[in-house]
């Protein structure tokens, strides 16, 4: 926890990233909340992305089901070379505690995985569908899943507004990403008013520079 500041941050010099210091106390409590939980393996967190590594040491213990909705196969894992975003990000939400990494906020949860994107060799161009999306947020609804993780900006979709909609009528909680374009509004899909829009702080209380803002934050 030590290098992870915004689960519990007491002004520590974090000398790998070139940040010093901070305020204490300005973080997300998850000190407080581990005194009654690590989190639930009933509670199962979908994350849309370009798949999880689920044989990654920090997620196998909170492995779930996996669901490719590009038909590439992959059952919710990374196809591509490319395919490393999903596994960091359910890390942020489950990796293990103490096992000499970081930690997730929730360790003890589940995190199930739907791959929603395809990645060109290169890395630099990615394909979402949102057929796809569609489908991977159906698909949440029928395991049982509890919550949804989109840290993705799509083009404005009708297909894919209905689809939230639904599945939040259905009591999926859907978190996005308000974006990472440093302006004054917050990108699709974090901006439904279905979707809990989450930007970005620094450890000195400011909004980051790259976070997007809005009124939907």
């Amino acid at each position: 926890v030590a290098d992870c500041w915004g689960l519990e941050n007491t002004g520590q010099d974090l000398d790998f990233c070139g940040q010093l210091g901070g305020i204490d106390g300005l973080d997300m409590r998850a000190g407080l909340a581990w005194e009654t939980t690590l989190g639930d393996p009933s509670v199962v967190v979908v994350v849309l992305d370009n798949g999880v590594a689920f044989d990654h040491p920090d997620l196998a213990a909170s492995a779930g089901p996996g669901f490719d909705a590009t038909g590439a196969g992959g059952g919710g894992g990374p196809v591509g070379d490319c395919d490393n975003h999903g596994t960091a990000v359910a890390g942020c939400i489950v990796a293990a505690v103490e096992n000499g990494g970081v930690v997730g906020l929730a360790p003890g949860a589940t995190v199930a995985s739907a791959r929603i994107s395809t990645v060109s060799p290169s890395c630099n161009t990615w394909t979402v569908d949102p057929i796809w999306v569609a489908d991977a947020l159906t698909w949440a609804v029928s395991i049982g899943a509890r919550i949804t993780n989109t840290s993705w900006r799509f083009a404005e979709s009708a297909l894919i507004a209905e689809a939230y909609a639904a599945t939040a009528e259905a009591g999926l909680l859907h978190v996005a990403s308000a974006g990472n374009g440093g302006i004054a509004s917050v990108d699709f899909p974090a901006s439904l008013p279905d979707v809990v829009a989450v930007g970005a702080m620094t450890r000195w209380g400011s909004v980051a520079s790259f976070s997007n803002r809005g009124d939907e934050l």
